[in-house]
């Protein structure tokens, strides 16, 4: 179907949307009003489709009722803490950011064709993309600023959000994407689906070269998150060494906290032993550690906590932070963009509890959903394609630990678009309709 097509091909878009805008000579209120027509697309695409959809869910039952409600109150909630916000210019930026793919969620259940190996294809195939670009990048061809992202100012009824990142300054690899984290996520996507899929027809040894490609570049992202999850899927695909998906899931969920004393602090090269250890001293965390993520996670979330639990204070930032620091002044919180890094505790601050709940409710359930698709054989479901969706979703939550991740167009569609395929086979499994072909790429 055409609805479909359009779907697919947004990943592709979304794949190099920042790399192709950014040679278009236009100005950046042109610039960033072209990036919000993809948005506007589904947008239509899902009013078109409100009464087709509102009667595929009139019957649902058990889980997939469940997931649908708490998209419904997830929408509802973000939406009433905008309305209610002292500025709802200056909230909806980061309101919009983070629910706008949700309508994937939605035109993925309505389709009758579409299923894992069709998003799953072409996610592999945009990750061939990123490494031949990645390549390039490696060697500066055909030079260093080909590849850096567009200088916009954030205008355009305030509703453009950009990310920087420190990849830019320190020379890391961003990919078409333009955001070094984002690229090395993919790469990640990449080797999962090389190892669990049969994408691959070629000799074994031209698989590991690709592989071994995506480890490189990942590593020159300076992503140390990233080259560790990396490691981590090295390691399960070896047939001794091979774990269960959930034991992979407390790896990946775990054992990346080993790079946090790099990651957190913004090493560019190995510290010293000294070096090491005054990030973790008290002098550091009074002078220096406002300026990172676990200033955020010690000192702020704890204080939003004490200060508004249940409702959050909205999704404006400013407001927030003024906020925190009248009730807390000996805090001096530093206007920094890692304020937003750790996601899951930007959630609470500006939705609070509530909003947890119906987010991590709704994560954690297609997360268990996948998961258990992934152990099934049987019903036509097929384990390897779920596998795959299951370490992406994994991945999306742990991202989001460290970076904006829901609020990232690419990773943020791939990880509604995933939630779709997953609720769609729910409601196939409960309604005794279930027709997929076996995972092939090819």
């Amino acid at each position: 179907m055409k609805r479909d097509k359009i779907l697919l091909g947004l990943i592709y878009y979304y794949c190099i949307e920042d790399f192709f805008l950014k040679f278009l000579p236009v100005s950046d209120t042109v610039f960033l009003a072209l990036r919000l027509v993809p948005e506007v697309i589904i947008f239509l695409i899902f009013l078109k489709e409100t009464f087709n959809f509102l009667d595929k869910i009139r019957n649902l039952k058990k889980l997939s009722r469940v997931l649908i409600w708490l998209l419904f109150g997830l929408v509802f909630w973000v939406l009433f803490k905008v309305v209610g916000s002292p500025s709802i210019v200056m909230s909806l930026p980061n309101a919009k950011a983070f629910i706008r793919f949700i309508p994937v969620v939605f035109l993925i259940i309505l389709s009758k064709e579409m299923n894992p190996s069709d998003v799953l294809r072409v996610v592999f195939f945009t990750g061939l993309i990123q490494i031949g670009f990645g390549l390039f990048e490696l060697v500066q061809f055909p030079s260093p600023d080909f590849f850096a992202p567009r200088e916009t100012k954030d205008l355009i009824l305030n509703v453009g959000k950009r990310f920087q990142t420190l990849d830019v300054f320190r020379g890391g690899l961003l990919g078409t994407v333009v955001h070094g984290p984002t690229f090395a996520a993919h790469l990640n996507i990449v080797a999962i689906i090389l190892l669990y899929s049969s994408v691959y027809k070629g000799p074994t040894w031209g698989k590991w070269v690709l592989i071994i490609i995506c480890g490189i570049l990942i590593n020159r992202s300076f992503s140390t998150l990233s080259f560790v999850i990396f490691l981590l899927i090295l390691l399960s695909s070896f047939p001794k060494q091979r774990i269960s998906s959930k034991k992979m899931a407390i790896a990946m969920i775990t054992l990346p906290f080993l790079a946090i004393p790099v990651f957190l602090f913004d090493f560019q090269e190995l510290p010293t032993f000294q070096e090491l250890t005054y990030r973790f001293s008290v002098e550091y965390f009074t002078r220096e550690a406002s300026n990172n993520r676990i200033w955020v996670v010690l000192v702020l979330l704890p204080l939003s906590l004490r200060t508004s639990p249940l409702t959050g204070f909205g999704p404006n930032e400013e407001f927030v932070k003024t906020v925190l620091f009248n009730h807390s002044p000996e805090l001096k919180i530093i206007l920094y963009s890692a304020f937003e890094d750790v996601y899951w505790a930007t959630i609470i601050m500006y939705y609070g509890l509530i909003g947890l709940a119906l987010f991590g409710g709704f994560f954690f359930l297609v997360a268990r959903s996948a998961h258990r698709f992934s152990k099934l054989n049987n019903d036509g479901i097929d384990q390897r394609a779920f596998k795959v969706i299951f370490y992406i979703i994994l991945l999306f939550g742990l991202y989001s630990i460290f970076i904006v991740a829901p609020e990232i167009r690419f990773m943020s569609y791939i990880f509604w678009a995933c939630s779709g395929l997953v609720i769609k086979t729910l409601i196939q499994q409960e309604s005794g309709a279930l027709n997929y072909p076996q995972f092939r790429l090819t």
